[in-house]
């Protein structure tokens, strides 16, 4: 399937120090059973050359979160 393209916008840090335009696109998420709908995510690229994708603050911020370390584990409410 092919997503349709939303418009650009400069993203800067993770790519480097200098801004990058990334495509950006609309995408229903659906992350352990929680169903996000219509969230904008960055891709062009990266959203084609990779398998996985980074969750943000804006989706992290939504749940109670608590890690585990010395466990490698995480819990999500």
């Amino acid at each position: 399937f092919a997503l349709e393209k939303k418009g650009e916008l400069p993203v800067e840090g993770a790519t480097g120090n200098t801004p990058e335009m990334q495509d950006v696109y609309r995408v229903n998420l659906e992350f352990l059973g929680l169903v996000i709908g219509y969230h904008l995510v960055l891709g062009g690229t990266v959203l084609s050359a990779r398998d996985h994708v980074l969750i943000g603050r804006d989706i992290l911020n939504r749940h109670d979160i608590r890690f585990v370390g010395p466990d490698l584990q995480f819990f999500i409410d």
